[in-house]
C-alpha cells in the first residue's frame, strides 16, 4: 500500500517521457511515464512473485 500511494502522489508530477529515480541505502524507485505505444517497442519481464515482485523494462 505504501508504495502504491507513493507511486500515485510523485506520479502527478511526471509529465510524459519524464522519470524518478530514488535510490538510497534503504529504498530505491524508479517511476517512469510513458505512452500505450511505447509498450509495443519494450521488452517486460517480471521478477519475483511476492511484495518484492517488480518489472524491468
Amino acid at each position: 500500500e505504501i508504495i502504491s500511494l507513493l507511486t500515485s502522489s510523485l506520479n502527478i508530477h511526471l509529465n510524459l517521457g519524464q522519470n524518478l529515480l530514488i535510490n538510497t541505502s534503504e529504498t530505491f524507485m524508479s517511476l517512469e511515464t510513458i505512452s500505450i505505444e511505447s509498450l509495443s517497442n519494450r521488452i517486460v519481464e517480471q521478477v519475483g512473485n511476492d511484495e518484492s515482485t517488480r518489472f524491468i523494462w
